[in-house]
Parts: structure tokens; sequence; C-alpha cells
């Protein structure tokens, strides 16, 4: 936070009421079990919960004060609002208004998470830089990242996701960004949208809350280009792409991918430079465009840019490549998965020599049409891309039965792990990826412990 809070000042904020001494806080917690001396504890309510009850607890772990929704019987400073995650948000909007630095913000169905860290590499070359960390970017995640924004910090990068139109508009106007970044639209969370061009809305509701004076990064290959520029107007739009186009201020060119690597010149008007960068897939290139175009306008000097992309590390659970004792080789991409997402796993394992195996888990929240998008994806693997497809999960059948002719089904990931090391190949490489819910990166932590099976 920006210096200490006061009580008092975070209760004519909130506009709550505060019982007890005006003590001082410098950070915010909405778990007791991460709570530090001095903390605030904020105690948020849910379905299956009620933070409130666990004041007495936030107290014992060294917290200075509590935001609750009722007086609790606990010797402690509270600040009584009538909703207490709208009073996160409004201490964080508070903080937000306290920082000098500029902030930008990131959402898309895919690429948000490797565009924030590369733009978080590539702006902490020019100084000290926050970003969201892990997948913190809901409705409480987001709140909580610019809370820690500081005054040693001179940018802020934030990333926003969503399950339902209306949730980025909510993070967006706590966030005010002066940099908009859009990656693109696609199925993820259909279920919780209802429609592709929901989903488009949605996503455009980070242009919403952009400063006058700031700029929207753009997807200048995405169908929704067009709906995003004239939602931007009269702002400044800056638009990437993986072709020149009319439209485009940043774009690659001389193109060459490998299993795992990507070559590429960035270009814009008035120059390109060469960038060796360390991570596979025309994905990754797309997100190295959005989060080069970004920093730029942010002040990064292209030879900066161009250093930064050549020696970035990849995303944890993001096409981690790793290579077996037994000599086989392991892509984990279990961070998550949507349909884009799996296509473009597919097309790096399509680049790797040798027998190219599929591993597949289950790709969540995808509404209606869930069994025809998994079945598409089978299909797509069967393209060229994958020897041998394996599928774990509920919607294991679709996989399969798009994919055809050597797929296997499994109804847990244990026999999946089972018949993989009883049928691995020395030469193979096995691309490992699903949702969140259906955590495959056990099987891949299963892969390279165990021993070849005689």
């Amino acid at each position: 936070m920006i210096g200490l809070c006061a009580l008092s000042a975070l209760a004519e904020v909130t506009h709550g009421e505060l019982r007890g001494s005006d003590q001082v806080f410098c950070s915010v917690s909405t778990d007791t079990r991460t709570i530090q001396s001095g903390d605030l504890f904020v105690a948020l309510q849910g379905p299956n919960f009620d933070g409130n009850q666990y004041v007495h607890e936030a107290k014992k772990q060294g917290a200075a004060a509590a935001l609750v929704s009722s007086f609790q019987d606990v010797d402690i400073p509270q600040v009584k609002v009538a909703d207490t995650l709208q009073g996160l948000g409004l201490i964080a909007a508070h903080n937000r208004q306290l920082f000098d630095g500029k902030v930008a913000a990131i959402t898309g169905s895919s690429g948000k998470t490797s565009v924030k860290e590369m733009l978080a590499e590539l702006l902490s070359r020019e100084g000290k830089t926050l970003a969201t960390a892990g997948n913190f970017n809901n409705h409480i995640g987001a709140p909580l990242t610019l809370l820690r924004m500081a005054d040693e910090h001179k940018f802020a990068v934030i990333e926003l996701g969503a399950s339902a139109v209306g949730e980025i508009n909510y993070t967006a106007s706590i966030a005010k960004p002066d940099v908009s970044i859009l990656t693109n639209a696609g199925s993820a969370h259909l279920e919780g949208f209802g429609s592709y061009d929901n989903i488009v809305k949605a996503k455009g509701e980070i242009i919403s809350s952009l400063a006058d004076d700031g700029v929207a990064v753009l997807n200048a290959d995405d169908p929704a280009f067009g709906y995003w520029q004239q939602l931007a107007q009269p702002r400044l739009v800056r638009a990437f792409s993986l072709n020149k186009r009319d439209d485009s201020a940043v774009w690659a060119e001389s193109v060459t991918l490998h299993a795992d690597s990507s070559n590429f010149e960035l270009c814009w008007d008035g120059g390109r430079l060469a960038i060796s960068l360390p991570l596979p897939g025309e994905h990754n290139i797309a997100n190295a465009l959005a989060a080069a175009c970004a920093a730029n306008v942010l002040g990064v000097d292209w030879q900066t840019i161009q250093q930064t992309l050549n020696s970035l590390r990849g995303v944890k659970g993001r096409l981690e490549i790793a290579k077996a004792s037994q000599g086989y080789t392991v892509i984990n991409d279990t961070y998550n998965a949507n349909p884009a997402s799996t296509r473009a796993a597919l097309d790096v394992l399509a680049k790797s020599s040798g027998f190219r195996v599929a591993v597949l888990g289950d790709m969540g929240e995808l509404g209606a049409n869930v069994a025809e998008l998994h079945e598409q994806v089978g299909l797509y693997a069967k393209e060229g891309r994958a020897d041998a497809l394996y599928a774990v999960g509920e919607f294991a059948k679709d996989v399969v039965r798009g994919y055809g002719s050597g797929a296997q089904q499994f109804k847990t990931k244990q026999a999946l792990v089972d018949a993989l090391m009883k049928e691995v190949r020395q030469d193979a490489t096995y691309l490992v990826k699903g949702s969140r819910g259906s955590a495959m990166e056990t099987v891949v932590e299963e892969m390279l412990k165990q021993k070849v099976v005689a």
C-alpha cells in the first residue's frame, strides 16, 4: 500500500463505522492463514463461508484491525460496512488513486497470463514493477493486487479475468489503467458468458475505464478488433498482428517455428529487430508482440525489448519442456485449457520430432457446446499434430470420437498414467494439457518420476 492507512480514513473511504481505537495498518489480507502482523483483515462472505466468524483468529495471527459486516465480540478495532467485498474494492480504488506510477491491465480468452509475465519483465528493465501473482485476476484477486502497489513501484501489471459479463467492468473501474491490453476473444468460460458475442463485449469492458489519455493495445488479427477499436475511440489504439495489416503498429515477419523456440522479426514503422524467443508456438509470438507493443507505449526502447524477449523464461505450466531420465520429452501445458489454447499447444506438439502423443484432460466452463468443442479438439489433434491420443475426464469420449483410431479413453488419471508408462516410447514427446479442474499436472509429475514399465 501507499504508506500506512488509518482506520478513520478507511471508515471514510468505505462509508463505514469505526469501533475501537484509530489504529493504522500497512497491508490487507482476506485469509487468516496468511495474515502478517499489522494487517487489516477483510472478512469476506460467500455462500459457504462467513469471514466475520474468523475475526478472533485474525487477531491471534496479529491483525491490527478488521473490516466486517457486523461487529464481532473480539477486542480488536473494527470498521463495519454493508458489504465487505465492496469495501475491499473501495480500499483498492483509493490505493490506486494514490499511485503515481503507470498501470497496465490485461485481459483475453487466452494468453493474458503469458503477456502479463512478459510485460512485467520488460517493464522491470525500466523500474520496479508489480504484477498479478498467479491467477489472482478476479473480483477479489484484482483488488488485492492493486493494494500491493507501493511508492517503490513505477509500474503495475494487472491481469483481469472473468467468467461473466460485468466482472471486468468492475475490476477495470478500480484499476483505471493507463494502458489496456486485449489479447483475443475465444470460447473460454463460454458457460458463464452464454455466447461468443457476450465474451467479446465482456473483454471489451477493459477499455471502459481506460484513462482519457490512455492507450488500447489490441489484437488486429482477432475478429472482434473492429468492435474494440470503436470502443476505444477517441483514445489512441496501438494494434499488433502476426502479419502486417493497415492498422498494425507492431507485427511479425520472417517467422520460423521450432519445437522449443520461435524466431521472427519484430517490425514497426521505421524499424525491425531479430527476435529469438525461447518459447515455442505462434501464439507466443502474438503474446510477445502484445507485450512489446505495450512496453514501448510505456517508454521501453526497442533495443531493451529485443534483449529482454531473447532471454525470457516461460510461465510455469505453460508449455514447459522437460526431459525424462528415460529419454522421452514431456510438454507441461497444464496451467489451464480452452479450445484456442489447446489448439495452440497441439501446434507446438506438431513441431516435435519423433512420436507425438497428446494427453488431454477436460476443458472447463464451455457451456452447451462442450461435447462438440471437445470433439473438435480431438479432430484437430488427428490432423497431423499427434500420432496418438490419451484422454481422461467427463468429456474424454468426445475427444476420442473426434480423433478416431489411435485414441484411448480412461476413467481415471492413474489408469491413464499406467497405460502411458506401459506403452511409453523413448523417442516420444508427450503434450499434457487440461483445465485447472482437471489437475493434469499430477500426470506430468508421475511421468517424470516413474521408471518405464518393462
